[in-house]
């Protein structure tokens, strides 16, 4: 299972991801996702991935990363993250792909 993670302040309104879509490509090793975020304030949102082989116990991934993650990503359409996950278990990944 793939978690997206906005930590957010006590004094807004929670961000609202829409449009969220997650595809990999075997061929290259990477996962794509395409997501819009609102955010009633206007605020800067610093957006994380984790990953989890069993819905429970999420990590945070950190390397190989590109694309709208990390602090100070602005609301708005058509973000985009890539992750190159070459370095982790193929198998492992294989299995979240397709639960």
């Amino acid at each position: 299972a793939i978690l997206f993670h906005i930590p957010c302040k006590s004094q807004n309104q929670a961000p609202v991801i829409s449009n969220l879509n997650a595809w990999a490509d075997t061929a290259i090793t990477e996962l794509h996702i395409q997501y819009d975020i609102a955010d009633q304030e206007g605020d800067n949102l610093e957006i994380q991935l984790h990953l989890s082989s069993n819905t429970t116990n999420y990590s945070a991934i950190t390397n190989n990363l590109t694309g709208d993650i990390g602090p100070s990503i602005g609301p708005g359409t058509g973000k985009t993250i890539t992750w190159n996950y070459s370095s982790i278990n193929h198998q492992t990944f294989k299995r979240l792909l397709t639960r």
